[in-house]
């Protein structure tokens, strides 16, 4: 079952590497990319030490000693990648402030107004404290948070 299997390619001229490569030209440089017989799915599982030595490893083989290789390329992607790590931690980081309904992790979420709070205890009473504790309301679901 060859086929099941998916392979990591990296390019010659930047050093990118990965599986999602469009009509197996790299993303970054356009340039040509190498399958590198290496299986995906088995390199994710391996230890961050173990991953770092293949990719030495890889970048020996198919791209420092290679004649497309470009310093210029390869450093401007290790930029680019470091500039979208940063982005990425970014809006990662303001996603945690984010308000998530509990029940379905739904961020469409809406506050319950000041307002809303005292018209259900003038109306409710004592029966309103189950609502008016609450801060947010899920507009998927309609949880109460």
């Amino acid at each position: 079952m060859d086929n099941d299997i998916i392979y990591m390619y990296i390019c010659p001229k930047c050093g990118s590497f990965g599986i999602g490569f469009t009509k197996n030209k790299c993303d970054r440089c356009n340039t040509d990319v190498i399958n590198t017989n290496i299986n995906w799915d088995n390199y994710l599982n391996l230890s961050d030490e173990d991953q770092d030595k293949i990719e030495s490893e890889l970048y020996e083989k198919y791209v420092f000693n290679n004649p497309l290789y470009s310093e210029t390329a390869f450093n401007r992607r290790i930029q680019l990648e470091a500039e979208e790590d940063a982005e990425y931690d970014r809006e990662e980081e303001e996603r945690k402030h984010i308000p998530h309904c509990p029940i379905c992790g739904s961020a469409n979420v809406h506050k319950i107004s000041l307002g809303n709070k005292v018209g259900a205890a003038a109306i409710f009473n004592v029966f309103s404290i189950g609502h008016i504790s609450k801060t947010f309301k899920c507009k998927n679901c309609g949880a109460k948070f």
